[in-house]
């Protein structure tokens, strides 16, 4: 027997076949899918005598690389096109011809010439098969194909051989479809269209366990490589060729697919593309042809239906003299007095174009409309008369329903009328009957009025001591009142009266309302004219308009409300005087005082403090000792490790000599000198300024030139920390506060910005300062006051820390 031999593949022929494997199981799974589809979907062949199909299919394909799919694709693209040519332009032609009608020759782009290019014999397809079955090595097939075409078709004005493509290097060859010329590549065609699936691969997914697998390669059928011969280029014009059979034995349909752009993009379109497209799919070819045919084909039969009605005319009906209905539509064309020199008559239609099919809708539109208008007059008299009559049988009892003005007799009397009138009740709109009408209304009157009394009896149930008990009413409650009696209850009073107790109701509410109204917005007026705050006289304001309030508090808030934020201010902190709020008027001043800071604060530039001695002065305070060791004078103002000269400020000799003291605890505390405990030298300073009101302007004035470009952060948080302590115990003076504002709002940490001045603000209106300096506990319980405890406390270092 024979026996098995192992033959090693090279890589790319492993991963050849591992792709073909992979194609036809993929391939068959897919017929396998379908076939399941349709066994599910198939009915009775006997009971089918037509059937809708969908063909969906690629459209035109260009790329940069172009391959044996991509002229499968485009192939099947130019038998869909000759398919659309033949039912669009050769059924035109056979149309004309069968009705025996003069027409102008049809001239359009015949793509059979491409199609016999690609699959007759001698073809594209057929030289590929014959190179996949001729002798040659595989690697060298591509390039043998390619010459066999060049040397066949070098004489079709269709196909442009690989010597003719510039710029392009390799085996390539260019076909002239009807849309576009397409440059294909050769390589791999042969591999494809040979489609080579190993019969030792074959049989051992035929082995296979799973039936689905197995049930793919059965042993012996055409597709086993033992047998096959068919190549898939044959097998592909196979296919084709039975869809082309089933296509033409049906009535075709198109849906042109155009896309807007080439992004999938909404709202995008590309005019060029778009166009492509259009021109590539012949749809301009159609329009032109069907413009130039004529696109208006009535047969007889439809035509005298459609257009009979303009053999009537002023005086009456003209009577059809023919009985056929050729005969019968010449009369219809004679009867409209048109020429119509396009018209052509055929066999068994007639045909024009859009001028003549206008024209004949135009006679057609005016013939209706004379017609119509006699027919509908007639129709109208006649049902109208007995409309009439069935008023005259109702009207009495509608007459003694409205003298009665009770709503149960209106109401069965307006029942009556509807049941004797029947359908022609709605004839009521165009004759109208007085009667109905104002039995109607005066039922809507009535129900209206017994509402609207309900709703007042309920709002105005709880007595006046009732009312004082549960407090002021809420204003959606009074709004709703006062719209129910302005509006509602206006128009009922204004006719004549119904119900009588309605005016005694709507009288009280009135009253009822004023009352509560009054107990409503009185007090708030009150209260509100005492703080002046524009948001609430605002909102007060525009309530009391609501609810239709007057009092004289409204034309002066109309002026309060119209005033600059400065000037209310002003009448706030007047009217906090006035009604004796001391800690109102305070915080009235302060905010005025926030306002002048915001318009005048070019004033207040801390380096401009009238107090500060000038750089000549203070420089001159130095010493021989001194002189190399200190800052120069013009670093007086900024941030300095060095000692002062002298003080700041002009101050005594005493005073002074107190200042350069203190101005070394604030170093220290500030960590620019190691000093023992410096956490206890922020009690000297503040101690030093509950002393010494003279030194106090100096020690804010050290504070603000230790802070004046610090460029350590630890440091200068220390420092915001130590003017903190020093704004909660001592003011920094009249002559420095506003400088010291502007100093804060330029320079502080937005963190400590708001205490800052807050505390400045306040501590000038202080009245008494701590008649002992505080400990550090108290420092401490100070900070974490004003930060609102999230500042860390101040401890105490020992030496060793120093």
């Amino acid at each position: 027997g024979q026996r098995n031999t192992a033959v090693q593949l090279r890589v790319e022929q492993s991963v050849e076949n591992r792709d073909a494997l992979a194609k036809y199981v993929y391939d068959h799974l897919f017929d396998f899918l379908v076939a399941t589809i349709n066994r599910a979907l198939r009915v009775d062949a006997t009971r089918v005598k037509s059937f809708i199909g969908i063909l969906d299919i690629f459209g035109f394909e260009i790329f940069r690389i172009n391959s044996f799919e991509q002229l499968c694709i485009n192939f099947t693209n130019e038998k869909l096109q000759q398919l659309f040519n033949e039912h669009t332009f050769k059924t035109e032609e056979a149309v004309y011809r069968a009705e025996g009608v003069d027409f102008p020759p049809i001239v359009f782009i015949d793509n059979q010439p491409v199609c016999d290019l690609i699959e007759k014999r001698g073809g594209v397809f057929t030289l590929l098969d014959d190179v996949v079955k001729g002798p040659g090595k595989p690697e060298t097939k591509d390039a043998k194909f390619s010459q066999t075409l060049d040397s066949a078709m070098k004489a079709n004005e269709y196909y442009v051989p690989a010597n003719e493509h510039r710029g392009v290097q390799g085996a390539v060859f260019s076909v002239k479809h009807y849309a576009a010329s397409v440059c294909y590549s050769c390589d791999g065609f042969v591999e494809k269209n040979a489609d080579t699936l190993y019969p030792d691969l074959y049989d051992a997914m035929a082995a296979s366990t799973n039936g689905l697998i197995a049930s793919m390669f059965p042993p012996g059928s055409e597709d086993d490589p033992a047998a096959k011969k068919a190549t898939l280029g044959a097998s592909f014009r196979k296919q084709l060729a039975a869809l082309m059979d089933t296509l033409r034995a049906t009535e075709p349909h198109y849906v042109r697919c155009v896309k807007p752009n080439q992004f999938k993009r909404p709202q995008l379109f590309e005019g060029r593309a778009v166009l492509d497209q259009l021109t590539c799919a012949g749809v301009f070819e159609a329009v032109k042809i069907r413009r130039e045919g004529y696109p208006f084909r009535f047969p007889y039969p439809y035509f005298v239906t459609r257009y009979k009605s303009i053999m009537s005319t002023n005086s009456g009906w003209v009577d059809f003299r023919s009985r056929d209905k050729r005969g019968q539509a010449e009369e219809i064309i004679t009867m409209s007095r048109q020429a119509f020199p396009e018209l052509q008559r055929g066999r068994t239609m007639l045909l024009f174009r859009a001028h003549e099919y206008r024209v004949l809708e135009l006679c057609r539109a005016l013939a209706v409309d004379r017609v119509s208008a006699k027919i509908q007059a007639k129709a109208r008299g006649r049902l109208t008369r007995r409309y009439l009559a069935k008023v005259k049988t109702v009207r009495p009892t509608l007459r003694r329903a409205l003298a009665s003005k009770d709503l149960g007799q209106l109401e069965a009397a307006l029942r009556a009328t509807d049941e004797a009138l029947g359908v022609f009740a709605q004839f009521e709109v165009s004759v109208p009957i007085a009667e109905w009408a104002a039995a109607k209304e005066m039922v809507v009157t009535i129900k209206e009025a017994i509402r609207l009394a309900q709703m007042l009896e309920v709002a105005c149930e709880p007595s006046d001591d009732d009312l004082a008990a549960v407090g002021q009413p809420e204003a959606p409650a009074l709004e709703a009142l006062m719209r129910t009696l302005t509006v509602d209850c206006a128009a009922l009073v204004a006719k004549i009266p119904i119900e009588p107790s309605f005016d005694q109701w709507v009288a009280y509410a009135t009253d009822r309302f004023a009352t509560a109204r009054e107990a409503r917005l009185a007090p708030r007026f009150e209260a509100v004219m005492r703080e002046l705050e524009r948001d609430d006289m605002s909102e007060l304001y525009a309530e009391a308009k609501r609810l239709g309030y007057e009092t004289p508090h409204l034309a002066e808030i109309e002026k309060l409300v119209q005033m600059s934020e400065e000037q209310l201010l002003k009448r706030q902190y007047a009217r906090a005087h006035e009604t004796g709020q001391a800690q109102r008027a305070r915080e009235k001043e302060i905010a005025l005082k926030e306002v002048y800071l915001n318009q005048y604060a070019a004033m207040f530039v801390f380096e401009r403090f009238a107090l500060l001695r000038d750089q000549s002065e203070y420089s001159a305070a130095a010493t021989i000792g001194t002189l190399h060791k200190t800052e120069k004078k013009e670093t007086m103002l900024q941030y300095s490790k060095h000692k002062l000269l002298t003080s700041l400020t002009r101050l005594d000799n005493k005073t002074a000599r107190e200042a350069l003291k203190v101005y070394r605890s604030i170093m220290g505390f500030m960590g620019e000198k190691k000093m023992y405990a410096s956490a206890d030298l922020c009690a000297e300073v503040v101690a030093a300024g509950l002393a010494n009101d003279q030194l106090r302007p100096e020690i804010y004035c050290q504070l603000c030139k230790q802070l004046t470009g610090n460029p350590n952060p630890e440091s200068s948080s220390k420092g915001w920390n130590l003017m903190l302590m020093c704004l909660l115990y001592f003011p920094p003076g009249d002559s420095l506060e506003n400088y010291l504002h502007m100093f804060i709002r330029k320079n502080a940490p937005v963190s400590m910005r708001k205490v800052l001045t807050k505390a400045t603000h306040e501590i000038m209106y202080q009245d008494k300062l701590a008649p002992e300096p505080p400990a550090l506990q108290q420092l401490n319980d100070a900070v974490e006051r004003a930060l609102g405890g999230n500042e860390p406390r101040l401890r105490r270092k020992n030496s060793d820390n120093r």
